[in-house]
């Protein structure tokens, strides 16, 4: 009798994984209902072999979870190997990548245990936060010179669409973020105040000059103008227009203005790279 390659394969992921399914894999010999598959294999199994493949899986595994969430790990603590441990048997690598393997972790904390609880509500945001700047270091985008030309001109305001930078990353979050990770980094606990729900928004992206990732913190409005201008290509004229129906308690001329400053800063901070004629 031959065992399937399917199962061979199912079965070596398994006990790689889940170290309980291990020990009760090999400590059940002769148990009632065991099919011949399960039975073939443990005989020709190498126990000692697979144990240490795992152990050795498991370290690298823990090692990329620990340089790309340190701020979680410092925050889950005694709890931080149990939880990375039920994270890949929840949410098994798939990729060649070893960084990609680390990639819905936000999702298992915000699906799972700690997502439901009160004692850390932003533990989710915190780690998709953590994730942003591996996302952005391994962006395919090549970012250009940027463009310095300005906006003089109605014509320019009307005919021209701003150019985002190809590796910009934006996100909402329901908690100060920012604020959350510069307390634990100073190793401060996140207070009441800091767990309570207030919007944030930032954006990660390289810069042409060094190729290095930023992180910052950007207003609600440009926020809006970006998503605007990556759902499609705007026009100035028309990001104006949406600048001037958010701001519900400012003249039509202060909103204009302010949507001036607001690209003249976005430009500034390498969030848009230029201007594209349309």
């Amino acid at each position: 009798m031959t065992i399937s390659l399917e199962h061979i394969q199912t079965t070596l992921k398994t006990l790689w994984l889940d170290r309980e399914s291990f020990t009760a894999f090999f400590n059940s010999e002769g148990a009632a209902g065991e099919s011949d598959d399960v039975i073939l294999f443990r005989e020709g199994a190498d126990r000692e072999g697979i144990e240490l493949y795992g152990q050795l899986l498991r370290y690298g595994w823990h090692e990329v979870m620990s340089s790309i969430y340190p701020l979680c790990e410092q925050i889950l603590a005694a709890d931080w190997e149990a939880t990375v441990d039920d994270y890949f048997k929840r949410y098994p690598p798939r990729h060649y990548n070893l960084n990609r393997l680390a990639a819905r972790f936000a999702e298992y904390l915000q699906c799972h245990e700690y997502g439901q609880t009160e004692k850390l509500p932003w533990i989710a945001e915190l780690a998709d936060f953590e994730w942003l700047e591996l996302e952005v270091l391994e962006h395919p985008g090549r970012v250009p010179k940027a463009s310095s030309e300005p906006l003089a001109t109605v014509e320019h305001f009307q005919g021209w669409a701003p150019v985002l930078n190809p590796t910009l990353c934006t996100r909402a979050y329901k908690y100060a973020v920012m604020e959350i990770a510069d307390a634990v980094e100073r190793g401060e606990s996140v207070d009441a105040q800091l767990s309570e729900p207030k919007e944030s928004f930032v954006a990660g992206f390289r810069r042409s000059q060094t190729n290095g990732c930023s992180i910052v913190s950007i207003s609600e409005l440009t926020h809006l103008i970006l998503q605007k201008s990556q759902q499609k290509v705007s026009s100035y004229a028309e990001l104006a227009s949406l600048t001037i129906r958010m701001c519900d308690g400012m003249s039509p001329e202060d909103a204009a203005l302010d949507f001036i400053n607001h690209v003249e800063n976005m430009h500034e901070m390498s969030l848009l790279v230029g201007h594209n004629c349309l």
